[in-house]
Protein backbone atom coordinates (compact mmCIF):
# COMPACT_ATOMS: atom_id res chain seq x y z
CA UNK A 1 0.00 0.00 0.00
CA UNK A 2 1.52 3.36 -0.93
CA UNK A 3 0.17 6.43 -1.27
CA UNK A 4 1.62 10.31 -2.15
CA UNK A 5 1.74 12.75 0.68
CA UNK A 6 2.20 16.52 0.77
CA UNK A 7 5.11 18.01 3.25
CA UNK A 8 3.03 18.59 6.27
CA UNK A 9 4.42 18.89 9.90
CA UNK A 10 1.48 16.11 11.08
CA UNK A 11 2.71 13.34 9.14
CA UNK A 12 4.92 10.80 10.91
CA UNK A 13 5.25 7.46 10.55
CA UNK A 14 4.64 4.79 13.34
CA UNK A 15 6.29 1.66 14.44
CA UNK A 16 3.61 -1.26 15.65
CA UNK A 17 0.49 -0.13 15.48
CA UNK A 18 -1.11 -1.60 18.62
CA UNK A 19 -3.56 -3.93 16.45
CA UNK A 20 -5.16 -7.77 16.56
CA UNK A 21 -3.14 -8.16 12.79
CA UNK A 22 0.34 -7.10 13.91
CA UNK A 23 0.59 -8.43 17.69
CA UNK A 24 3.09 -11.44 18.13
CA UNK A 25 1.67 -14.27 18.42
CA UNK A 26 2.18 -16.29 22.11
CA UNK A 27 5.78 -17.21 22.57
CA UNK A 28 7.17 -20.66 22.81
CA UNK A 29 7.79 -22.68 25.72
CA UNK A 30 11.55 -21.72 26.81
CA UNK A 31 14.82 -23.76 25.12
CA UNK A 32 16.55 -26.09 27.40
CA UNK A 33 19.87 -25.55 28.39
CA UNK A 34 22.52 -27.80 26.18
CA UNK A 35 24.09 -30.72 28.29
CA UNK A 36 27.33 -28.39 28.22
CA UNK A 37 25.09 -25.72 30.31
CA UNK A 38 25.91 -23.33 27.17
CA UNK A 39 22.48 -21.12 26.71
CA UNK A 40 20.49 -22.42 23.86
CA UNK A 41 21.30 -19.05 21.97
CA UNK A 42 24.81 -18.97 22.59
CA UNK A 43 26.19 -20.78 19.23
CA UNK A 44 23.08 -18.24 17.06
CA UNK A 45 24.34 -15.05 18.93
CA UNK A 46 28.06 -15.38 18.33
CA UNK A 47 27.79 -16.49 14.44
CA UNK A 48 25.14 -12.88 14.26
CA UNK A 49 27.84 -11.15 15.94
CA UNK A 50 30.65 -12.71 14.36
CA UNK A 51 29.28 -11.42 11.16
CA UNK A 52 27.78 -8.08 12.82
CA UNK A 53 29.94 -6.62 14.74
CA UNK A 54 33.32 -8.04 13.43
CA UNK A 55 32.70 -7.99 9.75
CA UNK A 56 29.85 -5.52 8.41
CA UNK A 57 28.04 -4.01 11.55
CA UNK A 58 24.84 -3.20 9.54
CA UNK A 59 22.75 -6.07 9.50
CA UNK A 60 19.24 -4.68 10.45
CA UNK A 61 15.96 -6.76 10.18
CA UNK A 62 13.41 -5.45 8.14
CA UNK A 63 10.35 -5.02 10.54
CA UNK A 64 7.31 -3.59 9.30
CA UNK A 65 6.90 0.29 10.30
CA UNK A 66 4.12 1.66 9.67
CA UNK A 67 3.33 5.12 8.45
CA UNK A 68 0.23 7.25 9.94
CA UNK A 69 -0.82 10.27 10.01
CA UNK A 70 -1.21 11.88 13.31
CA UNK A 71 -1.45 15.40 14.81
CA UNK A 72 1.57 17.29 15.53
CA UNK A 73 2.63 16.90 19.07
CA UNK A 74 6.07 19.14 18.89
CA UNK A 75 4.64 22.55 19.29
CA UNK A 76 2.84 25.11 16.79
CA UNK A 77 2.46 24.11 13.25
CA UNK A 78 6.04 25.58 11.68
CA UNK A 79 7.51 24.47 8.64
CA UNK A 80 10.38 22.16 10.04
CA UNK A 81 12.35 21.11 7.50
CA UNK A 82 12.08 21.60 3.44
CA UNK A 83 12.25 17.81 2.77
CA UNK A 84 10.57 15.05 4.61
CA UNK A 85 10.50 10.90 4.11
CA UNK A 86 7.11 10.04 1.82
CA UNK A 87 7.38 6.17 2.60
CA UNK A 88 3.85 4.35 3.00
CA UNK A 89 5.83 2.91 5.95
CA UNK A 90 7.84 3.08 8.58
CA UNK A 91 11.01 1.57 7.26
CA UNK A 92 10.90 2.95 4.05
CA UNK A 93 10.75 6.37 6.08
CA UNK A 94 13.79 5.59 8.05
CA UNK A 95 15.42 4.64 4.99
CA UNK A 96 14.70 7.83 3.31
CA UNK A 97 16.07 9.72 5.97
CA UNK A 98 19.52 7.92 5.93
CA UNK A 99 19.76 7.93 2.25
CA UNK A 100 18.49 11.96 2.21
CA UNK A 101 20.74 12.69 5.45
CA UNK A 102 23.86 10.34 3.83
CA UNK A 103 24.18 12.28 1.33
CA UNK A 104 24.35 15.23 2.30
CA UNK A 105 28.01 14.50 3.97
CA UNK A 106 31.10 14.45 1.88
CA UNK A 107 34.75 13.63 2.22
CA UNK A 108 36.83 16.93 1.13
CA UNK A 109 36.89 14.85 -2.34
CA UNK A 110 33.03 15.44 -2.84
CA UNK A 111 32.94 11.03 -2.27
CA UNK A 112 29.63 10.45 0.17
CA UNK A 113 31.49 10.60 4.18
CA UNK A 114 29.54 7.25 4.99
CA UNK A 115 26.60 4.47 4.25
CA UNK A 116 23.95 4.99 6.10
CA UNK A 117 21.78 2.14 6.82
CA UNK A 118 18.50 1.91 8.50
CA UNK A 119 15.58 0.08 10.81
CA UNK A 120 13.91 -1.08 13.94
CA UNK A 121 16.26 -1.54 17.19
CA UNK A 122 17.42 -4.82 16.28
CA UNK A 123 20.66 -6.71 15.65
CA UNK A 124 20.87 -9.79 13.29
CA UNK A 125 16.70 -9.99 13.52
CA UNK A 126 16.90 -10.17 17.77
CA UNK A 127 15.55 -7.27 19.76
CA UNK A 128 17.76 -5.07 21.43
CA UNK A 129 17.66 -3.26 24.47
CA UNK A 130 19.92 -0.32 25.52
CA UNK A 131 21.00 -0.53 29.03
CA UNK A 132 22.86 2.93 30.27
CA UNK A 133 25.71 2.33 32.58
CA UNK A 134 26.97 5.19 35.01
CA UNK A 135 30.50 5.58 34.73
CA UNK A 136 32.53 3.26 38.18
CA UNK A 137 33.35 7.15 39.87
CA UNK A 138 29.76 7.81 39.96
CA UNK A 139 26.71 5.61 41.27
CA UNK A 140 27.51 2.57 39.13
CA UNK A 141 23.94 2.13 38.39
CA UNK A 142 22.57 0.56 35.29
CA UNK A 143 19.55 2.25 33.46
CA UNK A 144 17.72 -0.20 31.26
CA UNK A 145 15.23 1.70 28.95
CA UNK A 146 13.37 -0.84 26.78
CA UNK A 147 11.15 1.55 24.52
CA UNK A 148 10.92 1.53 20.93
CA UNK A 149 13.71 2.97 18.96
CA UNK A 150 15.34 2.66 15.52
CA UNK A 151 19.00 2.02 14.97
CA UNK A 152 21.27 3.92 12.08
CA UNK A 153 24.64 2.64 10.94
CA UNK A 154 27.12 4.48 9.39
CA UNK A 155 29.86 2.68 7.58
CA UNK A 156 32.78 3.82 5.75
CA UNK A 157 32.91 0.87 3.61
CA UNK A 158 36.38 -0.01 4.97
CA UNK A 159 37.21 -3.19 7.32
CA UNK A 160 34.94 -2.88 10.00
CA UNK A 161 33.30 -0.05 8.53
CA UNK A 162 35.96 1.87 8.56
CA UNK A 163 36.23 5.11 6.62
CA UNK A 164 38.42 3.58 3.48
CA UNK A 165 39.55 7.17 2.10
CA UNK A 166 41.18 10.10 4.19
CA UNK A 167 42.75 9.85 8.20
CA UNK A 168 40.88 10.12 11.16
CA UNK A 169 40.57 13.50 12.72
CA UNK A 170 38.76 15.01 15.54
CA UNK A 171 37.00 17.25 12.75
CA UNK A 172 35.78 14.36 10.86
CA UNK A 173 34.68 12.64 13.99
CA UNK A 174 32.45 16.23 14.89
CA UNK A 175 31.05 16.20 11.65
CA UNK A 176 30.06 11.90 12.41
CA UNK A 177 28.62 13.57 15.30
CA UNK A 178 26.29 16.13 13.55
CA UNK A 179 25.40 13.58 11.14
CA UNK A 180 24.29 11.44 13.55
CA UNK A 181 22.17 14.13 15.06
CA UNK A 182 20.37 15.28 12.23
CA UNK A 183 19.55 11.53 11.79
CA UNK A 184 18.15 11.66 14.92
CA UNK A 185 16.29 14.55 14.60
CA UNK A 186 14.63 13.51 11.45
CA UNK A 187 13.41 10.68 12.69
CA UNK A 188 11.91 12.20 15.80
CA UNK A 189 10.08 14.34 13.86
CA UNK A 190 8.80 12.42 11.30
CA UNK A 191 8.06 8.66 12.35
CA UNK A 192 5.75 8.62 15.00
CA UNK A 193 6.39 6.10 18.75
CA UNK A 194 9.84 5.98 18.69
CA UNK A 195 11.45 6.98 21.70
CA UNK A 196 15.03 6.28 21.34
CA UNK A 197 18.01 6.57 18.42
CA UNK A 198 20.97 5.06 18.66
CA UNK A 199 23.81 5.44 15.57
CA UNK A 200 26.64 3.34 15.37
CA UNK A 201 30.00 5.12 13.97
CA UNK A 202 32.56 3.96 12.43
CA UNK A 203 35.46 2.96 14.10
CA UNK A 204 39.19 4.17 13.01
CA UNK A 205 41.17 1.96 10.89
CA UNK A 206 42.41 -1.31 11.95
CA UNK A 207 39.82 -1.10 15.29
CA UNK A 208 36.56 -2.63 15.72
CA UNK A 209 32.97 -0.88 15.88
CA UNK A 210 33.18 0.60 19.66
CA UNK A 211 31.30 4.11 19.69
CA UNK A 212 28.00 5.28 19.65
CA UNK A 213 25.62 8.30 19.68
CA UNK A 214 22.36 7.81 21.76
CA UNK A 215 19.51 10.19 21.81
CA UNK A 216 16.07 10.19 23.38
CA UNK A 217 13.32 12.34 22.27
CA UNK A 218 12.73 14.17 25.36
CA UNK A 219 16.43 15.25 25.34
CA UNK A 220 15.91 17.01 22.18
CA UNK A 221 12.34 18.20 22.54
CA UNK A 222 13.06 21.66 22.03
CA UNK A 223 14.81 21.12 18.67
CA UNK A 224 11.76 19.64 17.61
CA UNK A 225 9.48 22.63 18.15
CA UNK A 226 11.46 24.72 15.86
CA UNK A 227 12.47 24.60 12.53
CA UNK A 228 15.80 22.24 11.93
CA UNK A 229 18.07 25.48 11.02
CA UNK A 230 17.79 26.50 13.93
CA UNK A 231 19.69 23.55 15.85
CA UNK A 232 21.99 22.70 12.11
CA UNK A 233 22.18 25.79 10.94
CA UNK A 234 23.71 26.07 7.12
CA UNK A 235 25.02 22.79 5.34
CA UNK A 236 27.39 20.20 7.07
CA UNK A 237 30.74 21.73 7.35
CA UNK A 238 33.36 20.83 5.42
CA UNK A 239 36.12 18.38 7.35
CA UNK A 240 38.95 20.15 6.32
CA UNK A 241 37.46 23.61 6.70
CA UNK A 242 36.14 22.77 10.01
CA UNK A 243 36.99 26.36 12.30
CA UNK A 244 37.63 26.33 16.16
CA UNK A 245 34.15 27.97 16.92
CA UNK A 246 32.09 25.16 14.58
CA UNK A 247 34.40 22.93 16.37
CA UNK A 248 33.22 23.86 19.50
CA UNK A 249 29.61 24.25 18.69
CA UNK A 250 29.59 20.82 17.65
CA UNK A 251 31.05 19.64 20.60
CA UNK A 252 28.66 21.29 22.81
CA UNK A 253 25.84 20.18 21.12
CA UNK A 254 26.53 16.37 20.48
CA UNK A 255 28.64 15.82 23.70
CA UNK A 256 26.64 14.79 25.81
CA UNK A 257 25.10 12.06 23.58
CA UNK A 258 28.77 10.17 22.70
CA UNK A 259 29.04 6.64 24.21
CA UNK A 260 30.98 3.43 24.30
CA UNK A 261 29.19 0.49 23.30
CA UNK A 262 29.47 -3.16 23.93
CA UNK A 263 26.69 -5.87 22.91
CA UNK A 264 25.88 -8.19 25.17
CA UNK A 265 23.83 -11.69 24.92
CA UNK A 266 20.55 -12.02 27.51
CA UNK A 267 19.34 -15.13 28.59
CA UNK A 268 16.42 -14.70 26.92
CA UNK A 269 17.74 -14.05 23.08
CA UNK A 270 17.62 -10.61 23.58
CA UNK A 271 20.67 -8.29 22.63
CA UNK A 272 21.58 -5.98 25.38
CA UNK A 273 23.39 -2.57 24.03
CA UNK A 274 25.39 -1.39 27.42
CA UNK A 275 26.29 2.16 26.71
CA UNK A 276 28.91 4.11 29.06
CA UNK A 277 30.21 7.47 28.84
CA UNK A 278 34.00 7.53 27.42
CA UNK A 279 36.51 7.88 30.29
CA UNK A 280 38.14 11.30 30.11
CA UNK A 281 41.68 11.77 30.88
Amino acid sequence: MAEDLTPRDDVRAEIGPDDDATRAPAPAAPLAAKPDGTPPYQARFQLIFGILLGVAMAAVAATALFLTVGKNSNGPSVEWSTWHPTGSDGLVAVNQIADHVGQRYTLPSGNQLVAVHGGPLELGGLPVTVAVRDPAPNSGKISVLDSKGVLFTLCGLGKYCSIKEGKPSVARHLVLRRESLELALYTFRYIKNVDEVVVMLPPAPGDKPSEAMFFRRGEVGGSLSRPLAATLPGPPPSINRLGVAQANFLNRLTGANLYGFEAVQGQDAKVYLVLQKPTTP
